[in-house]
């Protein structure tokens, strides 16, 4: 069950948690042990004032035999000073080296902690440190066995410096608090949670004991009445000394800081205050004394607050073609004081393009253009053939990088726009939902009479979302109702009205194909609510003084947000009622409701007098339409200082208004829990503030502060307190906002409508916020309206990245949170970061053919604004029929920014549009679509003509046609090509005296089709040569692949520790953990391997002792053995596992070792039982065509087998039973390569007759690539005896090993194992185990050879490689060449000169043209099992079925479509190994256009996200190419057959190939698999 290793990966945090059971003994102080024992769950106290009680607690029950001992540290000064000055030295880390008996006590200071756990009698593993560090919940806790580590148990008593307080017998407190009122707790703890009060003590340092037997937890508990509170910046931190029971300043403190090793004096003055430096990124623990009173305190350093720099960059546009330029702009501020000044000195900027993989692509030097402003300019090209995705291009500034982002895709653009809205886009339940359709070119022209699909959603939020769903995951959208109509001449439709029958989001999907065959869509949405009226209501401050008035304000507004007037409002003050129906009641708003009126007046604006303090709701009431009621409401708090307010548990702060200007002041209400407390509070943002402390008598104060221009834009009042031993702290934002930071940038041109081709002149006017005009650099952008059609920009607004707010530089802390965890806390920072009206045209150029076709018209870093703010370019249009909008940005040398656009229209009176295949392959039949359009106001008659170079038409090339205004004339005709290279077609149009032509290419290829042939080379030290020839038909690049595969027994020896080390707890795995360790005992001891160091695997011994003892007692009362002992899985005996159990006890019986006679006896009885039963079962499964049902095995031919081969491997009289069950495997009644695998080595253990045929059968069975040989399983079985193709294969040539080992195929069978070598073992232990065990059987062929891989291969006139190991698997985007490949740009023999010893498989991988080569499947001759199928269906849509909450309905796959069909693809495969780096490769033929966003898709009752093009667990990443979607996997597993779907709608008709979809490991050149090739054909006529 693969799916369980990344379940245990995202549960381990959670595991390792969990208390656990051991069998530790008492042993003496310098006894040995081993790490792992009863762990102990249990919180660190926080500090408690002298004379309170403590409170110990647990995760999970304390065991109710357990013992609390309290012990004190009489000298804690220098325990703790040892302790944290020697944390980082061996002792602490957990070597436990030295003999000191405080070593432990050390342990559980260091590593204990409120949120994480206290060790037992040892040291703290590094599994465990890193849960401590990355939990923040009260958790129970599990040790990991992976490290085992030799050490010594201390304990407590007697221990000198350590004095035996008292013994008590704990009185436990339970509560299962867990997630009771807590939807949102994610934890996946059940919250239950143990208490115990320990006695009240003096001041002082304690430790806790917690013992239950021989096992002990330590819990380290501070006592004091002073307490710390810190506040730190990147260069200072700052400290102040306080009563713990009051926050009151404590004088007479002395203290340390401790960095590392170092012991730093501080100096505390009179009233408890002391500063010092702090460099940030340090970790320093602040330590000091008042008396008998300690307060501890940990800080890492903030980093470095303050912003040096900002360095902002856009591209000209946002999306890009492969190959294309991009051009670039970059502003470089550093800043000073919060402020941005030009970067003096700066000549240049270094940049570097990123691709989605962070490959570098590109990279350059960026050029100043104006010094003034601190501009700087790039451009540079993009790789033809890279990665799709989103890309970087990152600056490197003096003071760090900055970024723009950027899409290379391979995209259409659309030459239309669809556009829908509506009335109204909030509506009333009930209502009426109203939507218009307009689809138009973005030259203005309407699409006319063309056919329309509409869709109507129904989108339901999300009730529950899971701890890994994206941000907006939900569940995909409900499809409503669904049809189609006619586009009126001007391109426009009034769709059907529905009523908005249930609350939520309605969203109508339009979706439009014009004459061409493109189709594009647009949509709108309408929010349905329970009326049609909302109220706002606002006050002009949120804290009022008692008896002053101030002004409510409240507005009815419509569900669109716009204002209705005349509705009349009631405006009131009333008190609160809190429903507290649950524990969270106070963060629900909708739990406050208003109660007693105190003050009123009618709306919508009035001055309102609450005469007395406290909180109260501010409540608008109205009426709408429909007479329903509606209300809104806000909270106010009413207050003056010392004001009693009712009681608050925690500190709060509430600021006044939400935002101020220099000049003002905000007052700021401060709400404490208890009177006579001293407040301290602080005014800051990225740096330190002034410390202000005062005592408050009651529980509120009032806090005026001062607006000052120095707090713009925004700075931070910050308040503590420190009451009953506990730190509390409220931070109030206070925005003042900067106003005059953003440039007002109007861009006009000087017409309003244009001609492709002709001259544009831009012009810029900037003014400042005042209306002023203002000097700016500018960069000016013309760039295709249809770009933005599919992307909009990407770069943030320049003004909030410039002016953003500051972000809270200061790091505050205090003793009271401290717990002794936070030493190894580190502090993780935190990054905040058109419809055109109808013109006049003018003759231009009318017999130019138009061929320039740019995305990109005109860029111009840098253009200068003069004093009046004005400035202008000029550029020439290309050819492109479109809309092209103008950007100019502008920058200050004062910083102030704005962007500015404007579009305008290019068209011709009469035009011709052109309309190719995206691709082309040859002997393909596609279309060219001429579409001709008269924009000219008046009727026009005229004739159009198609030429074609390097291709063909069939049919007159040339049509005529009569056309009103804006009148529409389509001509389309076959078009073929039969060679590749560049086909090119132009369109000429001419009538009514004006002409256009327009001339577009397509490139025509012969795809190619991938296949390979390969072989192997058997080295036994000398060298060898040999040639591969050039494959017949082997066109464009080819490729040698040389893999090296070592001797089996080298590999089998390292998988040792892991069968030792698995986590063990069946029958099966136990066996598999010291079987093998049995057979290469007996290997050493024939002298067939090297000695092992078997100190490093385990204790062979007694492995051997408790592994059959514990198989021994699991056996079941009737012999048999189950996966687990009698009882936990019922009394069944399972035939596999006893099946292994008897072969197990045969080997050691052979092997020298002593077994209980008796239970072998009984599990002999037992194999022979099941083998019946299972024989029984197989003959009828045989005779009834299937297998399994209730009762039976899923597999009872293989249970047969492999119990008869256990059964002759003890020496039971079976000859007779092989007999039979070799005749049902010759004759095929038993099936299966495991199946006749084992009974052909049961056979040949037993020296049957029988043994040479089957051992001919096995041979014959073999499956041979690429010099390898594997027996092939059942793939979805890899846990059984099938276990995929390793365990068949090994039984096979145990088989042939014994029945003829003069077979070829042992070999290459070996290599085949070798070659699936995981790096730790095989699969499984199952399988690990297996092969370890076939060593015995080699020893019968040939001399082990344990030596390590060791091979050179030359290639002439190439390279050359040395191989000591197995090329690793590589990434996609790798960039070095792979060890052992030769690329070739063509096809041409290769010689090869290798020596060594192993074997040298080798694949020469090259293409064949798609339109010589079948369209069969095909692999790679050293492809392992990999498969790829394609499924396809035509579909019917919900405007044809009637039924939109059906959708879209299957039909058979006929291989013809019409065009506007829509079809369904499913590409599935499967990996015969867990595989990185899989690429799916799904060719798609010019006539069809495919889609894999799905979102608002329905297939027969099944909707579709946006991300159902792929059902994996890790999605993929998709690619869309013009001739292909690609699916990247960064994972695929090999239990589970991956899915990707494809929604394919037919657009140009003609006859098509879809070519074979390839799957490869993109880690291993030379292994792939493609699918069946199919014909396509689409026709002309379709009906949408």
């Amino acid at each position: 069950m693969r799916w369980f290793r990344p379940l245990v990966t995202l549960l381990l945090p959670a595991l390792l948690l969990l208390p656990t059971h051991g069998t530790a003994q008492k042993r003496g102080a310098e006894a040995p042990w081993r790490e792992g024992g009863w762990t102990g769950a249990f919180a660190t106290l926080r500090p408690t004032l002298p004379g309170k009680a403590g409170q110990l607690e647990a995760a999970g029950p304390i065991p109710a035999e357990a013992r609390i001992r309290l012990y004190r540290v009489e000298d804690p000064d220098t325990f703790l000073k040892k302790v944290l000055l020697d944390r980082g030295n061996a002792v602490a880390e957990g070597a436990r080296g030295a003999q000191d008996p405080l070593d432990v006590l050390r342990e559980a200071v260091l590593w204990g902690g409120r949120r994480a756990f206290v060790t037992v009698h040892r040291t703290a593993s590094q599994g465990l440190r890193d849960a401590a560090k990355q939990t923040d919940r009260l958790t129970s806790a599990r040790t990991s066995p992976g490290k085992v580590r030799e050490g010594s148990a201390l304990p407590l008593e007697g221990q000198p410096g350590i004095t035996f307080v008292t013994e008590i017998v704990p009185r436990i407190q339970e509560d299962l608090t867990g997630k009771r009122g807590q939807e949102d707790d994610e934890s996946g703890d059940d919250g239950f949670l143990s208490r115990v009060e320990l006695p009240a003590q003096a001041a002082g340092l304690y430790l806790v004991e917690v013992i239950r037997g021989s096992d002990a937890a330590y819990v380290p508990w501070l006592v004091t009445d002073l307490a710390l509170l810190s506040e730190q910046d990147g260069g200072r931190i700052r400290l102040q000394a306080v009563d713990a029971r009051d926050g009151a300043p404590r004088a007479g403190v002395t203290g340390q800081m401790l960095e590392g090793a170092k012991a730093l004096a501080l100096a505390f003055d009179g009233a408890g205050k002391a500063e010092s430096p702090a460099a940030p990124g340090v970790r320093r623990v602040v330590l000091v004394r008042s008396g008998a009173s300690f307060a501890i305190l940990a800080s890492e350093g903030q980093s470095a607050a303050s912003v040096r720099q900002r360095l902002y960059a856009f591209t000209e546009r946002p999306l890009y073609r492969p190959g294309q330029e991009v051009f670039v702009k970059a502003i470089l501020r550093r800043v000073e004081d919060g402020e941005n000044r030009v970067a003096g000195g700066v000549q240049a900027l270094p940049f570097t393009v990123l691709d989605p993989e962070d490959t570098k692509v590109a990279e350059g030097q960026a050029k100043l253009l104006n010094a003034e402003t601190g501009t700087y300019a790039a451009q540079f090209n993009l790789p033809g053939a890279g990665r799709l995705g989103l890309y970087r291009v990152v600056f490197q500034g003096p003071q760090g990088p900055g970024q723009a982002e950027f899409k290379v895709e391979q995209f259409v653009k659309p030459a239309f726009e669809v556009k829908v809205t509506t009335g109204k886009t909030k509506v009333g339940l009930g209502d009426a939902l109203s939507f218009h359709a307009n689809a138009r070119y973005f030259y203005g022209a309407a699409v006319r009479g063309a056919k329309a699909d509409w869709f109507l959603y129904r989108v339901v939020p999300p009730k529950v979302r899971w701890i890994w769903d994206d941000e907006d995951s939900g569940p995909a959208p409900e499809l409503m109702e669904s049809g189609q109509l006619d586009l009126d001449d001007e391109g426009q439709a009034d769709l059907p009205v529905f009523k908005a029958e249930s609350d939520g989001l309605w969203r109508m999907v339009v979706k439009v194909a014009d004459a061409s065959g493109q189709r594009n869509s647009g949509q709108a949405q309408v929010r349905a609510a329970a009326g049609d009226l909302v109220l706002m209501i606002a006050a002009d401050r949120q804290v009022a003084l008692p008896g002053k008035p101030f002004q409510v304000t409240a507005r009815a507004l419509d569900l669109d947000g716009k204002e209705v007037p005349g509705v009349a409002i009631a405006l009131r003050a009333a008190r609160i009622v809190a429903q507290k129906d649950n524990a969270y009641w106070w963060s629900r708003p909708n739990a406050l409701k208003p109660g007693e009126t105190v003050a009123s007046a009618p709306g919508p604006q009035a001055t309102l007098t609450i005469p007395e303090g406290g909180a109260f709701l501010l409540v608008a009431e109205a009426k709408d339409a429909k007479g329903r009621p509606v209300t809104a409401q806000r909270q106010i708090t009413v207050a003056a200082e010392g004001t009693p307010l009712p009681a608050v548990p925690d500190l709060r702060a509430a600021a006044d208004k939400p935002e101020y200007q220099p000049g003002d002041t905000a007052r700021v209400l401060v709400q404490l829990p208890r009177p006579r407390l001293t407040l301290h509070w602080a005014l800051e943002h990225e740096a330190l503030g002034q410390r202000q402390t005062r005592l408050v008598q009651g529980t509120t104060a009032l806090v005026d502060i001062p607006v000052t221009a120095a707090m713009q834009p925004n700075v931070w009042a910050v308040f503590e307190i420190v009451a009953e031993g506990r730190r509390q702290m409220v931070e109030v934002p206070l925005r003042v906002p900067k106003r005059d930071r953003r440039l007002q940038v109007a861009v006009t041109t000087d017409k309003e409508r244009y001609q492709p081709g002709q001259p544009m002149k831009v012009s810029v006017e900037v003014k400042d916020a005042s209306g002023r005009p203002a000097p700016a650099d500018l960069s000016v952008g013309v760039v295709d309206e249809a770009i933005y059609a599919l992307s909009q920009e990407l770069h943030p607004d320049p003004v909030r990245f410039f002016h953003p707010t500051r972000r809270h530089g200061v790091l505050r802390s205090g003793s009271t949170d401290w717990s002794f965890h936070d030493l190894l806390r580190r502090q993780r920072p935190v990054w905040s970061l058109k419809q055109t009206k109808r013109g006049e045209f003018k003759a231009d150029d009318d017999d130019k053919v138009r061929q320039n076709f740019k995305d990109t018209a005109h860029w111009a870093p840098f253009v200068a604004a003069g004093r009046d703010g004005r400035a202008s370019v000029d550029l020439v249009l290309p050819d492109n029929l479109t809309a092209w909008r103008a950007t100019a940005t502008a920058v200050t040398a004062d910083t102030k920014v704005g962007v500015g656009r404007s579009s305008k229209p290019a068209a011709k009176p009469l035009q011709v549009a052109l309309a190719l295949p995206r691709t082309l392959s040859v002997g393909e039949e596609a279309r060219a679509i001429a579409l001709v359009r008269n924009l000219s106001g008046q009727p026009i008659q005229g004739k159009v003509r198609l030429e074609v170079q390097n291709g063909r038409v069939t049919g007159s090339p040339e049509g005529a046609f009569s056309l009103p205004d804006q009148g529409e004339f389509r001509f389309a005709l076959p078009l073929f090509s039969d060679k590749t290279g560049p086909l090119t077609v132009t369109a000429r149009v001419e009538g009514g005296g004006l002409k256009d032509a327009e001339r577009q290419r397509v490139t025509v290829l012969d795809q190619l089709v991938p296949a390979s042939m390969s072989g192997s080379v058997v080295l036994d030290g000398g060298a060898q040569t040999f040639t591969v020839p050039v494959p017949p038909g082997a066109k464009g690049e080819a490729s040698l692949v040389l893999t090296p595969v070592g001797n089996l027994e080298h590999l089998a020896a390292p998988s040792l520790p892991y069968l030792i080390g698995y986590p063990y707890g069946c029958v099966e795995q136990t066996l598999s953990s010291f079987v093998p360790n049995l057979l290469v005992a007996d290997l050493v001891k024939q002298g067939a391997m090297p000695d092992l160091d078997w100190k490093k695997l385990t204790d062979l011994d007694r492995n051997i002792r408790n592994g059959v003892f514990k198989v021994y007692g699991y056996q079941q009362p009737n012999g048999g053995w189950g996966w687990y002992a009698p009882g936990d899985f019922g009394l069944d005996a399972n035939p596999h596992t006893t099946g292994y159990a008897i072969q197990s006890f045969a080997t050691m019986k052979r092997l020298g070792y002593t077994v209980d006679e008796g239970v072998y006896r009984r599990g002999r009885q037992a194999a022979m039982s099941l083998f019946q039963q299972a024989a029984r079962q197989a003959d009828q499964a045989s005779g009834q065509g299937g297998q399994g049902g209730r009762g039976r095995s899923a597999d009872p031919q293989a249970d047969a087998a492999f119990l008869l081969l256990s059964l002759a491997q003890t020496g039971e009289p079976v000859a007779g039973l092989v007999d039979s069950a070799a005749d049902k495997v010759l004759k095929g009644a038993w099936s299966g390569n495991h199946v006749l695998a084992m009974t052909a080595l049961a056979a040949a253990q037993v020296r049957h007759p029988k043994a040479a045929a089957l051992a001919e059968r096995l041979e014959q069975r073999a499956v041979l690539k690429g010099g390898l040989a594997r027996w092939e399983g059942r793939r979805e079985d890899w846990w059984s005896y099938a276990s995929g193709d390793v365990v068949p294969t090994v039984m096979a040539l145990k088989a042939l090993c014994l029945a003829k080992p003069q077979s070829p195929l042992i070999r290459q069978g070996e290599t085949f194992l070798a070659s699936e070598y995981r790096g730790y073992g095989w699969y499984s232990t199952w399988s690990t185990s297996q092969i370890v065990e076939l060593l015995p059987y080699l020893m019968k062929t040939r001399k082990l050879d344990w030596g390590p891989l060791a091979i050179q291969a030359a290639v002439q006139g190439g390279p050359a490689f040395e191989f000591k190991e197995r090329p690793e698997a590589r990434r996609w985007n790798a960039r070095e060449p792979r060890a052992g490949g030769h690329l070739m740009a063509e096809p041409k023999p290769v010689t090869v000169t290798a020596s060594g010893r192993g074997l040298l498989v080798w694949t020469y991988a090259y293409q064949v043209p798609g339109s010589a080569a079948g369209v069969t499947k095909a692999e790679a001759s050293s492809a392992l099992r990999l498969s790829v199928t394609r499924h396809l269906w035509k579909l019917r849509t919900p405007q044809e079925t009637g039924n939109a909450r059906q959708g879209w309905i299957r039909q058979p796959w006929t291989g013809t479509l019409k065009a506007g069909d829509e079809a369904w693809m499913e590409v599935q495969f499967r990996t015969d190994r867990d595989a990185d780096y899989v690429m799916l490769e799904v060719p798609i033929p010019g006539g069809l256009n495919p889609t894999v966003k799905l979102e608002g898709f329905v297939l027969e009752g099944k909707s579709f996200t946006e991300e159902g093009a792929s059902d994996t667990w890790m999605k993929p990443r998709v690619e869309v190419h013009s001739d292909k979607v690609t699916f990247l996997f960064h994972r695929t597993w090999s239990w589970n057959t991956h899915t990707v779907r494809i929604l394919l709608r037919a657009g140009m008709a003609g006859t098509y190939r879809l070519r074979p979809a390839k799957l490869s490991l993109m880690s291993n050149e030379g292994q792939w698999v493609t699918s069946d090739g199919l014909d396509l054909k689409v026709q002309d006529g379709g009906a949408r």
